[in-house]
């Protein structure tokens, strides 16, 4: 079984650029700001966009990285950016070709997600966000309503644009829980109930080490891929 004083340790030594990284989720909802990916390096860029518009490119990136890498997801954001809010599902496919694993099918789910926000609440959505009072129910609105987009996904977006407190249960997760002893098999949530048994494992574990969870996830992330991303 893994210890948890390395655990700590290590997170002694990364804790600056776990910080940085959770305020740069924190800035990306409050100013003016759009993640870009070049040199193997992704940076927020100043940008002039609605907000709405930023936080709609971040679902699609979420959208877009489900059984896919960060890495994978962010080049394929670069690539159809400037047709997120107007584009087809044929010209995301097209930009997409050469880069990204589903280019047919992920669009769909873009365009699909795109049309409910516009019909259902005018495309408001930082209003709406920002209208949820219990965090389960928010996470709930998104996974019911957002075609390709899971509680694993729904977490990681949560996360990315700012909220705390979510669990983003990948496989990188799952392990780690397996191997520090807080699960019996590592094995992925099948549903609503399964998954917030777990996250409420991933709480205890990290409520154990003394360790946020919001900086454990990234910590237990960046043990497994060497890198603190998003």
């Amino acid at each position: 079984m893994e210890s948890l004083d390395k655990l700590k340790q290590e997170y002694n030594l990364k804790k600056p650029k776990i910080n940085e990284r959770l305020g740069d989720f924190q800035k990306f909802f409050n100013e003016p700001y759009s993640w870009f990916y070049s040199n193997n390096e992704m940076k927020l860029v100043e940008v002039e966009k609605p907000d709405d518009h930023r936080l709609f490119e971040e679902m699609c990136f979420c959208i877009l990285t489900a059984n896919t890498s960060a890495e994978m997801g962010m080049r394929s954001i670069d690539a159809i950016r400037n047709v997120l809010i107007n584009g087809s599902p044929a010209e995301m496919a097209k930009r997409l070709e050469g880069i990204y694993r589903f280019s047919n099918v992920r669009p769909e789910y873009i365009v699909h997600a795109r049309n409910y926000l516009n019909s259902s609440i005018n495309f408001k959505i930082k209003e709406k966000l920002l209208s949820f009072r219990d965090k389960n129910e928010l996470r709930d609105f998104i996974v019911e309503n957002i075609k390709g987009i899971a509680y694993k996904e729904a977490s990681h977006f949560l996360r990315n644009i700012g909220f705390k407190g979510y669990a983003i249960l990948d496989k990188h997760i799952i392990n780690s829980l397996f191997e520090f002893g807080m699960i019996e098999k590592p094995e992925r949530p099948k549903n609503r109930k399964e998954y917030l048994e777990m996250e409420q494992k991933f709480r205890e574990f990290s409520e154990k080490a003394g360790i946020g969870m919001d900086e454990m996830d990234l910590l237990l992330w960046s043990r497994k891929n060497g890198k603190i991303l998003k």
